[in-house]
């Protein structure tokens, strides 16, 4: 089918039409800025693919929706109907072959995948490893917690082993999560911790002494009980 056809029939004029282009430029074209991935790599389109007509079919019968993009399921293997699908962005992000990987303790995950487990915007990954390296930054936020420059105050703290969100480390220690960010506004994260610490001891400390008291409550009532039930015994042998 010829431009005029495919511009008269409209599906040159589909979104389809771009991503058809881009694929094969990304393949053919050195001067492509992502020809080093893929042409340069290697990769290449098939020879049904040559035609728009062909791809256009296959794109619609497999799947494409407005949003998808287009991804290769084996990335040593180059652009055709059976290696070919569509997935998110997020998706293809996981699958491509350069994705930067980050192993922390026994846990490998990309830069995107790290984003979600720690709950922190991938912008915000990609500014600071610019002032240091992705490795470093995920370990601090893995290990520390998550700082907002703006907003002044972590999102998580990690005490002791144990990582929570400010929220839930003032539902541990009975107090208000304002509370948690006042001490951080006008200190430092270094006192927020010692006084979410503090507060921790002392918690155990009065559970502790809770526990004893119940223990002894429980032994003067046992003690009572038994003090009545002896009474009651007398009374009836009297009675007799």
């Amino acid at each position: 089918m010829d431009n005029d056809t495919l511009r008269r029939s409209g599906i040159r004029g589909h979104k389809l039409y771009r991503v058809w282009r881009s694929l094969r430029e990304r393949c053919n074209n050195p001067r492509h800025i992502s020809y080093q991935y893929y042409g340069g790599k290697g990769v290449t389109v098939c020879r049904e693919w040559d035609c728009y007509e062909y791809f256009f079919k296959w794109a619609i019968e497999h799947g494409w929706e407005e949003g998808l993009q287009i991804d290769r399921i084996n990335n040593k293997v180059g652009y055709c109907p059976s290696n070919c699908r569509f997935v998110t962005v997020k998706e293809q992000s996981i699958n491509r072959s350069h994705a930067h990987l980050v192993t922390i303790g026994d846990e490998t995950y990309c830069i995107s995948e790290w984003a979600d487990r720690l709950d922190v915007p991938y912008s915000i990954l990609r500014d600071r490893a610019t002032r240091s390296s992705y490795e470093e930054v995920i370990e601090d936020i893995y290990y520390n917690g998550f700082y907002y420059k703006t907003g002044g105050h972590y999102k998580y703290l990690t005490i002791d082993g144990v990582r929570k969100s400010f929220k839930d480390w003032a539902e541990t220690i009975g107090v208000k999560v304002t509370t948690i960010y006042d001490w951080n506004r006008c200190n430092n994260i270094n006192y927020t911790i010692s006084k979410i610490k503090e507060y921790l001891k002392r918690k155990s400390k009065t559970t502790k002494e809770d526990d004893d008291l119940y223990f002894k409550s429980k032994l003067a009532l046992s003690h009572i009980e038994y003090y009545i039930q002896d009474i009651k015994n007398t009374l009836d042998s009297s009675n007799v």
